[in-house]
C-alpha cells in the first residue's frame, strides 16, 4: 500500500479553513467505526457534507489534540448504504429523481445500484416507470459521479504533485485543468508563481512526454536562460553561449535547433534578437522602459519662471535652515525645468535636503497635483520618510503586488493615480520592477531618480540608472561636495576615497579596522557586537554584514555564534527548529520576501516576540510573531521562508538602509566576493560607527576589484534608438 495509511469516512464538518490555499482541519466519521471521528489536516478541497470519502496520508500524535490523519491524497467514495444512496439519488446531481423513484431503484437493483448503472448503462431501458429523460440523467449523473474538482485532484494527486501544487493549477486554470496540462504540462511554469520546471518535468514524464518532446525543450531552454540571466545581472545572452550551454543539458537528446529556435520565439519562451537571446520577461522590461520614455509625458507639467524658483527657493532655505550652494540650487530648477531628472551622489552630499525642498515647493507651485514617493525596500521606505517628512511607500506597495499571484494590482489598465513620481536608492532597482511602475504610470508627468550610481547595482538582472546616464540622454545632476564633512565623519570621507579611488588607509574617530588572523575574526565580531550592546544600543542598531553565506566566516556561521552570544538558550524563552535554523524568543529577524499585505518588505529587520506551538490553537499549526518597529507579523509553515536571521545579513540585503554601527569582517576566503562596489556599498550603510575586522590587505584588494562580471543589457542601446 506504498507505505502510507489509509481511512474511509463520511465528511462532517470544517473546524479551520484557509480559502487562500485550501489548508484545511475537518472532522470525518470513520466508515469501519462509526462512533469513532477522526481530526483530518491538510489541503483539502471543497467536500460535500454527508459524503464519503478515501482519504490516504499518515497518522500523527497531536500533543493537545491526539491522534490526527494527515491527508495527502483523497478519492471521493460512492455510497453503499440504503439511507445514503437515496439521499444520493436524490439529490442536485439526479435532477427529476425524487426520493421515490430513487428507493424504487434501490429496490430494483440493490446497493450496487450507482455501479450497475454507470457499467451497464442498458439496465435502465426495461424500467417502464422512467421516461427517457429521467433515464438519461441516471446514465449522466452515474457516468460523472465526481465533480470536476474532485477529478482534478485525483488525477494531479495519482502524478504525485502535492495538495498544495494541486490547488494552484485548479485556481489557475478550473475545470480544464486537466485538459489544458495533458496537452502542455510546461506552460504552468510560465503561469503559476511556486511552480518551476523541476515540478513540471515530473509530471510530464509521468503523464508520458519524452525527454525531447518539443515543449520541454522549449521550457527547459527558458529555464537555463532564466538561471543565467538571475546569476549574471545581465538582461540577455550570447546566442552561442545559450546553444553550447542547452547542448550540454540536452547531451544525447535529437532535436533541430532551428526549428527549436522558431518555436520558442513562437510559444514566448525566449526572444532571439541578433546574436542575443533574452528572456521574455527582460525582452519585454526593455521595450516597455524604452517606449515609456519615448513619449513620456503625454502631458508635460506648467513650467514655472526662473523669478518664481528664485523667490521661493529662498523662502525655503530661511524656512529650513539651509543655504543650498550652486549645485544643489541648479538641481531643484532643474527639476521643475526638466520632465525626468537623475539625481546621483554618494552618502553626505545633500541628496534628501535636496529631495524635501523639492517636495515643498510641488506643495506651493502645483497644490492640487497627487505625488508618490517610492524605494526598493521598506525600510529606505521609512528612512526617507523620516528625512523629508513626506510619506513614502516601496514600490512593491505603490503597485499593489499580490504575494500568492505574483503580480500587481496597478499596471497599463489600471494606472497609478499620480502625477509626479520621486523614487529613491534607485540603483537598486532591477530592470523588470521599473518596467511595471512605468507600465502603471500613465498618469506620470514628472519623474525624479535618486541613486548612488557607485553602489551595487539590482540583485536582479539589469543596471537601470547605469544604462539611463549612460545615453546621455536625461539631465542629470551629480552631487559631490559633502556637507556632513563638518561633522568629522570618517565614514562619509572612507566612502568618497573609496569612489574616487583615492583610499590609503583608515581614518577617522569613528572607523576603526581591526587587524585579525582569520580563525580570530569570528571572535572579534563577537566581542563587537556585546560592545556595542552594552554601550546601550539596540539589537536594531547594529549590524554585521558579510558578502557570502557559506565559509568560516560566511553569513549562516555568523548567525549562529551571534545568537548563541546574544540569545543562547534558555529553559524560559520559547524556541522552534526549523531546519538547520533554531528561531528563539529574541531573535532578530530579517525579511526576504515582500509581504504587502502585512506591510513587511524585503529587506526589514524585526524582533521575534512570541512563538505559539501548533498544539496550543485550533489551526494545529506553529506559529512566529515578529515586530518591525511597531508593524506585528505573524508567519505559520506556510511562509517560514519568507524570514532567516539578522545577525549577519548580505550586503545586498542591507542596500537601501542605515544602521548607527556597522560591523564588516573581510577574509580571505570571501575571495572574488570583495569587490569595489560591494566594499562602497558596505562602508555607505554606517551612520555613526565602522568596524572593519580582518585583513587590510584583502581590503585593498577588493577595492582594486572592479565588478569581475560585466552585465550586458540593451537597455541604453534601445533608449539611445528611440529618442
Amino acid at each position: 500500500m506504498n507505505g502510507k495509511d489509509r481511512i474511509e469516512g463520511k465528511f462532517l464538518l470544517f473546524l479551520f479553513r484557509n480559502e487562500k490555499n485550501f489548508y484545511t482541519v475537518a472532522r470525518f466519521r470513520l466508515k469501519n467505526d462509526p462512533r469513532k471521528i477522526m481530526t483530518v489536516t491538510g489541503y483539502i478541497p471543497e467536500l460535500e457534507t454527508s459524503s464519503s470519502y478515501r482519504l490516504e496520508g499518515h497518522y500523527t500524535d497531536h500533543p493537545k489534540y491526539g491522534l490526527q490523519f494527515q491527508m495527502e491524497t483523497f478519492e471521493k467514495l460512492l455510497p453503499d448504504d440504503a439511507e445514503g444512496i437515496v439521499y444520493y439519488l436524490a439529490g442536485p446531481r439526479f435532477p427529476g429523481i425524487g426520493e421515490k423513484t430513487a428507493i424504487r431503484l434501490l429496490e430494483e437493483f440493490g446497493k450496487d445500484v450507482l455501479e450497475k448503472i454507470q457499467k451497464e448503462p442498458s439496465c435502465l431501458d426495461k424500467l417502464t416507470y422512467l421516461n427517457d429523460k429521467k433515464k438519461e440523467v441516471l446514465r449522466e449523473g452515474c457516468r460523472n459521479q465526481d465533480d470536476e474538482n474532485e477529478k482534478i485532484y485525483r488525477f494531479f494527486s495519482s502524478h504525485k504533485l502535492t495538495m498544495k501544487q494541486i490547488v494552484l493549477i485548479q485556481k489557475k486554470y478550473g475545470t480544464e485543468s486537466i485538459e489544458i496540462l495533458k496537452e502542455d504540462p510546461y506552460r504552468m511554469v510560465k503561469d503559476i508563481s511556486g511552480i518551476g520546471f523541476e515540478t513540471a518535468d515530473q509530471f510530464a514524464q509521468s503523464i508520458g512526454f519524452e525527454a525531447n518532446d518539443s515543449k520541454r525543450l522549449c521550457a527547459l531552454g527558458a529555464k537555463l536562460l532564466s538561471d543565467y540571466v538571475m546569476q549574471s545581472g545581465s538582461s540577455y545572452m550570447d546566442e552561442e553561449e545559450f546553444e553550447k550551454m542547452f547542448a550540454r543539458y540536452t547531451a544525447g537528446l535529437e532535436y533541430d535547433m532551428d526549428v527549436l529556435v522558431r518555436q520558442m520565439t513562437a510559444e514566448r519562451c525566449c526572444r532571439f534578437e541578433e546574436d542575443r537571446v533574452y528572456p521574455i520577461a527582460q525582452y519585454e522590461a526593455e521595450l516597455t522602459v524604452s517606449m515609456y520614455l519615448k513619449q513620456f509625458p503625454l502631458r508635460p507639467m506648467r513650467e514655472l519662471s526662473a523669478e518664481e524658483l528664485d523667490n521661493r527657493i529662498g523662502y525655503i532655505e530661511k524656512a529650513f535652515g539651509i543655504q543650498y550652494d550652486d549645485v544643489q540650487t541648479e538641481a531643484i530648477k532643474e527639476f521643475f525645468r526638466k520632465d525626468l531628472l537623475i539625481l546621483t551622489g554618494g552618502p553626505g552630499t545633500g541628496k534628501s535636503t535636496i529631495v524635501r525642498a523639492i517636495l515643498a515647493l510641488i506643495r506651493e507651485f502645483y497644490p492640487t497635483t497627487t505625488v508618490s514617493v517610492a524605494a526598493p525596500t521598506g525600510r529606505a521606505a521609512k528612512r526617507l520618510k523620516e528625512l523629508t517628512d513626506f510619506e513614502a511607500r516601496t514600490i512593491h506597495s505603490l503597485l499593489g503586488y499580490d504575494l500568492e499571484t505574483a503580480t500587481f494590482t496597478y499596471n497599463r489598465d489600471n494606472p497609478v493615480l499620480s502625477e509626479i513620481l520621486i523614487v529613491d536608492e534607485f540603483s537598486m532597482v532591477d530592470q523588470y520592477l521599473f518596467a511595471k511602475l512605468l507600465d502603471a504610470g500613465a498618469f506620470f508627468r514628472k519623474i525624479l531618480l535618486i541613486g548612488d550610481e557607485d553602489q551595487l547595482p539590482s540583485v536582479a538582472p539589469g543596471q537601470v540608472l547605469s544604462d539611463l546616464m549612460r545615453t546621455g540622454k536625461f539631465p542629470t545632476v551629480r552631487l559631490s561636495r559633502i556637507y556632513r564633512q563638518s561633522e568629522g565623519s570618517g565614514i562619509i570621507s572612507l566612502a568618497h576615497k573609496i569612489a574616487k579611488d583615492e583610499f590609503e588607509d583608515f581614518e577617522g574617530h569613528d572607523v576603526r579596522f581591526i587587524d585579525a588572523d582569520p580563525y580570530a575574526v569570528n571572535g572579534y565580531v563577537k566581542d563587537q557586537y556585546e560592545r556595542a550592546l552594552s554601550a546601550g544600543y539596540a539589537p536594531t542598531d547594529i549590524q554585521v554584514m558579510a558578502p557570502k553565506y557559506n565559509g568560516t566566516s560566511g553569513i549562516d556561521a555568523l548567525n549562529r555564534i551571534l545568537q548563541e552570544a546574544m540569545n543562547p538558550k534558555d529553559k524560559m524563552k520559547r524556541e522552534l527548529n526549523l531546519g538547520f535554523r533554531t528561531f528563539r524568543i529574541g531573535d532578530k529577524i530579517l525579511q526576504l520576501k515582500n509581504q504587502p499585505n502585512d506591510n513587511v518588505f524585503n529587506g526589514d529587520i524585526g524582533i521575534l516576540i512570541d512563538i505559539e506551538y501548533a498544539k496550543e490553537n485550533e489551526t494545529h499549526e506553529d506559529k512566529l510573531t515578529v515586530d518591525y518597529d511597531g508593524v506585528i507579523v505573524e508567519y505559520s509553515r506556510e511562509n517560514f521562508e519568507n524570514i532567516t536571521h539578522a545577525y549577519c545579513v548580505s550586503v545586498h540585503k542591507a542596500q537601501g538602509s542605515e544602521y548607527p554601527i556597522v560591523i564588516l569582517p573581510v577574509v580571505r576566503e570571501y575571495g572574488i566576493m570583495l569587490q569595489k562596489r560591494l566594499l562602497y556599498t558596505a562602508v555607505t550603510r554606517a551612520e555613526k560607527n565602522l568596524v572593519v575586522i580582518g585583513d587590510r590587505g584583502s581590503f585593498k584588494r577588493g577595492l582594486a576589484t572592479a565588478d569581475l562580471r560585466k552585465r550586458d543589457t540593451t537597455l541604453a542601446a534601445r533608449i539611445t534608438e528611440e529618442l
